[in-house]
């Protein structure tokens, strides 16, 4: 997968060079766009579509670890052994702390 320059970055830098606002080479010839491919390599070409199916998945996780939280959060006010009584409960709590700490990380990777 080759990824190449907008049509408008190329004719801005194009613009930029025939006005002689950009430095020339040694050689005089026309300067090389390189893609992110050939500076990084293919690893750092991970990016996430956020319209994508994934993210949507991991969008309705959010949504559901709030609905949890939105029923959890009052019960623990009420009933002090809450997590004593529903053991499965501290469990998703544990699990939501690993999947917020991952979101943050791959909101980071996600386009927009």
């Amino acid at each position: 997968m080759q990824i190449l320059p907008l049509q408008c970055w190329r004719e801005k830098c194009q613009s930029a060079t025939s006005r002689g606002r950009r430095r020339r080479s040694a050689t005089e010839g026309e300067a090389k766009l390189m893609t992110r491919s050939e500076t990084f390599g293919d690893f750092w070409n991970f990016t996430l579509n956020p319209t994508g199916h994934f993210r949507n998945f991991w969008d309705f996780l959010a949504i559901l670890c709030l609905v949890f939280d939105a029923i959890a959060l009052p019960v623990q006010f009420v009933n002090h052994q809450f997590y004593a009584t529903y053991s499965y409960s501290s469990i998703i709590s544990r699990l939501q702390v690993f999947y917020w700490a991952f979101d943050l990380i791959l909101s980071f990777f996600t386009g927009h």
